[in-house]
């Protein structure tokens, strides 16, 4: 393994950890009137839509109003989420990244979207350990929590990596974070085809085994 190697991971949840599409789009026709007489697959369409882009990073301006509207509506969704209690992890990704961890100390960390309760109550039955999980409460904007945990883990920003599923977060963090360090998780909320469209095609892993063939190239030198 090459000592360039980042050994440092922050994974977003959603999509990425959490197999976790079809119980959101429950959590909306439950919560919200507008989605409650769609059908499931189209309110997955409209989801899928909603990741195209950042709307709350550093370049974007948001209003104070528009900010707390966000976060409540980011809490009401995990109140249902938790309430369901349905919603589980990809079992393999959590399985290969087990493996890793047995063959090097790797930090890991999440930041997410999502409530931190949701995705604390998510996590309890999961063997693997998350030092720093932001969400919502701790800020909308994930460079804001990347950029913590970073100066927790008294590193660089070069030195870490995170995983994604969607457009929005490589637009986003590739304003703080070389694109290279920025990973595609096809088996996420967006897909194989959407990632490629924004990232090479050696950062987008296709299955969950493909996380190990990342840390046995020289992608980090």
């Amino acid at each position: 393994m090459s000592k360039t190697t980042p050994k440092y991971l922050i994974f977003d949840f959603d999509g990425v950890i959490a197999n976790s599409l079809n119980n959101v789009a429950l959590a909306l026709k439950i919560g919200w009137p507008l989605f409650r007489f769609l059908p499931t697959s189209l309110v997955k369409r409209i989801i899928v839509n909603f990741v195209n882009k950042p709307i709350h990073s550093h370049n974007q301006k948001v209003t104070e109003k528009n900010q707390a509207r966000l976060i409540k509506n980011y809490k009401h969704l995990a109140k249902i989420l938790i309430d369901q209690g349905r919603t589980g992890v990809f079992e393999e990704f959590v399985a290969e990244l087990k493996l890793l961890l047995k063959v090097c100390d790797y930090k890991l960390a999440i930041v997410s979207s999502s409530s931190e309760v949701y995705i604390n109550s998510v996590l309890q039955n999961v063997e693997l350990h998350f030092e720093y999980v932001y969400g919502v409460e701790t800020s909308l904007s994930k460079e804001y929590k990347v950029e913590k945990i970073c100066n927790n883990w008294n590193i660089s920003l070069n030195q870490c990596i995170y995983f994604t599923d969607s457009k929005t977060d490589v637009v986003e963090l590739s304003n703080i974070l070389d694109l290279k360090q920025i990973i595609g998780c096809s088996w996420g909320w967006q897909g194989y085809k959407k990632l490629k469209k924004i990232l090479p095609e050696n950062q987008i892993l296709k299955e969950f085994v493909d996380v190990k063939k990342l840390f046995s190239t020289d992608h980090f030198l």
